[in-house]
């Protein structure tokens, strides 16, 4: 897949993980830096978080929410 590809995919799962933040009671702010990490994620993480197994899409949500889930 090309990078626009990608990136296509990348912000067509922005609302859904930021939905899942909200729904599992995570603040403004923490949304917020849920939505910036997973934006940087790289385009390798991406196409993991996509077709990879479910231990390797935990993982790469688990570095996404946890710094954010500290923050008040």
């Amino acid at each position: 897949a090309s990078h626009e590809e990608i990136e296509l995919l990348r912000v067509s799962t922005v609302p859904g993980i930021a939905e899942f933040a909200e729904t599992n009671g995570m603040s403004s702010t923490q949304v917020a830096c849920v939505q910036s990490l997973f934006k940087k994620l790289s385009d390798a993480k991406v196409i993991e978080l996509r077709n990879g197994t479910d231990k390797v899409r935990e993982g790469i949500l688990v570095s996404v929410f946890n710094p954010c889930a500290q923050l008040k």
